[in-house]
């Protein structure tokens, strides 16, 4: 693959992330003490020893990974993986976009779509669907919208709400008994950062944590292609 073009932008990108970059060494001290050998010389260190600002995720075992498969994208979660014409949920959606992709591969006889604000929401595309009553739109927190349903009520349920540990957190809590004995949780965004957003993401952890300590293993890994990846798990039978 050819190298992009440099533009004044990207020129002017580069230059700006040459400036921080000492930075971020100096106050977020990503690996302790160690620093690389171009800013070593010109940049000493305090001394004083820092917390480390990074939750990593723990490890899982083989007994949580046994059954996963690896696919390529999450459309292919839809297409190949995650139950038809079931009772679904997505805690959520901003623009809509994987709601309708929910709508057309998964043809659900229920799709609850939860959201702080739909005020971005594009609903023409579930016009027929919400006047049907097939696609039903709940405006609120990811928690209180889940916990207005029955347990065992959904098939699956997937998560793309905040992606902070502590929210990732409250939202499996929430899920995990809205789904019924053979149900599947899916998350978006399983990653540890996010480069796009300069944040960190706390749903690895979250999840990795989850499995460990409850019994669910993976089912399938689809991969992204800036590394946040969607997983699907399901309880230990």
């Amino acid at each position: 693959m050819s190298e992009p073009m440099k533009t004044e932008l990207h020129e002017q990108r580069e230059a700006w992330l040459s400036e921080i970059r000492p930075h971020w060494y100096r106050v977020m001290r990503p690996l302790g003490d160690w620093l690389p050998w171009e800013l070593r010389d010109n940049m000493p260190l305090d001394e004083a020893p820092k917390e480390d600002y990074f939750r990593p995720a723990p490890t899982l075992t083989k007994l949580h990974l046994q059954n996963c498969t690896v696919v390529a994208e999450r459309a292919l979660l839809l297409q190949e993986y995650l139950p038809k014409n079931g009772i679904c949920c997505e805690v959520g959606t901003g623009l809509g976009k994987w709601a309708e992709q929910i709508m057309l591969y998964s043809s659900p006889t229920k799709l609850h779509v939860i959201d702080i604000s739909f005020a971005n929401f594009k609903r023409e595309p579930f016009e027929a669907a919400l006047a049907k009553g097939i696609v039903s739109l709940h405006e609120d927190d990811s928690v209180a919208g889940l916990s207005q349903f029955p347990d065992a009520y959904f098939d699956w349920i997937y998560i793309d709400a905040q992606h902070t540990y502590e929210g990732v957190v409250r939202d499996i809590q929430a899920a995990k008994t809205k789904i019924n004995g053979d149900g599947l949780l899916v998350f978006n965004d399983y990653g540890f950062w996010s480069h796009r957003e300069f944040m960190a993401y706390g749903v690895m952890q979250a999840v990795n944590e989850f499995c460990l300590s409850e019994g669910w293993e993976f089912i399938c890994l689809a991969l992204h292609p800036e590394g946040l990846h969607d997983v699907v798990i399901r309880k230990i039978q």
